[in-house]
């Protein structure tokens, strides 16, 4: 199906992806075993641990005589400074489907988290055209969301239920942030600038 395209227009490649890009750890088999879905919920906390390492919060100031303030200082500015340099990408990201979507608070705030999250925290940082490959990623995710809403409307059967039960839009972040790092695992080098002959400039 990979081969022939075949899974293009599947709303639940989502599943194929996941497992493809090895995003649910120490599970092996397909989406129908024993305990796929407790490992996908685990996977998962590898966004919000991402988010607690990198957010900063500005309203809980440490003692400005103290050595972490400085520190705090420099977190924020940094922040600040990829958020600005993320959103200005956004502001360009002309996709030819759901652009209602994108174009929404909602859909921009997602984007910009899961960039922010990711590239604070590896080498290559935040480089333009992430953004273009984030938006796929979420494309697939918010499909999959979608068909498995409409599924449980219309009384899928109780062997599918529980699987599609654990792809909503509330983990949209969550597992987009799982698949654009599974992505970048394989791309990420040619972002890296400076790191010798053979690395890409992009």
């Amino acid at each position: 199906e990979v081969e022939t395209g075949a899974l293009r227009g599947n709303p639940f490649r989502y599943f194929f992806w996941l497992r493809t890009l090895g995003c649910v750890k120490g599970h092996q088999g397909g989406v129908y075993k024993v305990g796929w879905i407790e490992r996908l919920a685990e996977a998962r906390e590898a966004y919000n641990e991402a988010k607690g390492r990198v957010a900063v919060d500005v309203h809980t100031m440490p003692d400005p005589l103290s050595p972490s303030a400085e520190r705090w200082h420099e977190d924020i500015y940094r922040c600040q400074e990829l958020q600005a340099e993320i959103e200005k990408d956004l502001e360009r990201l002309l996709p030819e489907v759901e652009e209602e979507y994108f174009a929404s608070d909602a859909g921009r705030r997602a984007l910009n988290q899961v960039l922010l999250f990711w590239s604070a925290e590896h080498s290559c940082g935040y480089r333009q055209g992430m953004h273009e490959i984030l938006a796929a990623v979420v494309l697939v995710v918010r499909a999959a969301a979608h068909a498995a809403a409409r599924l449980l409307r219309d009384g899928a059967t109780t062997r599918h239920r529980e699987l599609l039960a654990a792809v909503t839009e509330a983990t949209l972040e969550h597992d987009a942030y799982l698949l654009f790092g599974g992505i970048m695992r394989h791309l990420a080098a040619y972002y890296e600038v400076g790191r010798g002959e053979d690395a890409a400039v992009i």
